[in-house]
């Protein structure tokens, strides 16, 4: 099967009508990445300022498709698609920081953002089933068979910005800190056969994430200052398992997991964010904080159409919030 990779992308693809005859089969699709920025602006003078601007965007995705009439047998079968993001290079340190004097006055502003998917462009980790595929793991009660399927997207992402500005007369600082993530971490089987003969059955979806973000702006003026400090972190994360088009699952027993993996795992989605201003002059100085943390967490399983789940045992359906995230 051709592939239309994109940078950014780690895919692992059963093409359409192979067939794959093993004891153990194990598909992964990892995408690990690290990114971080830094800048440093100093000044001195009668009038003095300074910028800082720094931007971060990672799109990244790790899936596994699995094509229409693929078919796998094996004693045990094992998916796993993992995306991992790492923002914490300078995690101890600033990723803008400005310093200035001015006689007369000072102006200083900055701004860093790290946006991680968007919208129509998620940083993502899926799973994907095309129709008539089938997967069928086989064994015994003395050796049973296996078949687990597991997305996870991870990342954890630091940003701070610091400011300093020292004027004569009057001086202005404006800081901010953003980072806003979009993730999906999912499994799609679409008109598929998943059969675990004789053992158990896995479909985990999860989440992991922390974000901290920090603006810290210190102002200080002769007559009059003013400080603005923003510190914004957004957290959209979806976990889903969408089983549709006449798709038959079969096990003994059966685990379908949104927002806990196959090891018991729970969502662990954290968000900080930290604002302060200091601001010293004669006259009143106005200092504005402003932190803000929006966490929005999906966590679902559909099944519809005319779709069959069967288990010897139970069949276990769970959509669970998870470990950091307000209820």
């Amino acid at each position: 099967t051709a592939l239309d990779l994109k940078p950014g992308e780690a895919v692992a693809d059963i093409g359409a009508g192979s067939k794959v005859l093993t004891t153990n089969f194990n598909a992964y699709a990892t995408h690990d990445q690290t990114v971080d920025s830094s800048t440093n602006a100093f000044s001195i003078g009668a009038v003095a300022g300074n910028g800082g601007f720094a931007k971060n965007t990672v799109l990244g995705k790790a899936d596994i498709t699995v094509g229409n009439n693929a078919t796998v047998n094996a004693h045990s079968i094992v998916l796993g698609a993992r995306n991992t993001l790492h923002k914490d290079v300078y995690k101890d340190g600033d990723n803008l920081h400005t310093a200035s004097a001015g006689l007369v006055g000072g102006v200083n502003i900055l701004a860093s953002t790290t946006t991680i998917g968007n919208g129509s462009d998620h940083f993502e980790a899926v799973v994907t089933f095309g129709s008539g595929a089938n997967l069928i793991a086989d064994g015994t009660y003395a050796s049973p068979s296996l078949l687990k399927v597991d997305s996870l997207v991870e990342f954890e992402a630091y940003d701070h910005v610091k400011t300093e500005g020292v004027s004569g007369l009057v001086g202005i600082s404006v800081g901010t800190s953003e980072i806003d993530s979009n993730t999906r971490s999912d499994i799609n089987v679409g008109g598929a056969t998943l059969e675990s003969k004789a053992g158990d059955l896995y479909l985990s979806t999860m989440t992991s994430a922390f974000a901290t973000t920090d603006s810290n702006l210190v102002v200080a003026s002769g007559l009059s200052g003013d400080g603005n400090a923003f510190a914004t972190t957004h957290e959209t994360s979806s976990n889903t398992i969408n089983v549709n088009g006449a798709s038959l699952i079969k096990g003994n027993n059966i685990h379908i997991r949104a927002g806990r993996n196959s090891l018991g795992n729970s969502n662990q989605i954290e968000g900080f964010a930290d604002a302060q201003v200091l601001t010293f002059s004669l006259l009143p100085s106005i200092g504005t904080p402003s932190p803000q943390v929006t966490i929005n967490n999906t966590n679902a399983i559909h099944i519809g159409g005319t779709s069959k789940i069967f288990a010897l045992t139970d069949v276990n359906l769970l959509a669970a919030v998870g470990l950091g995230i307000p209820t």
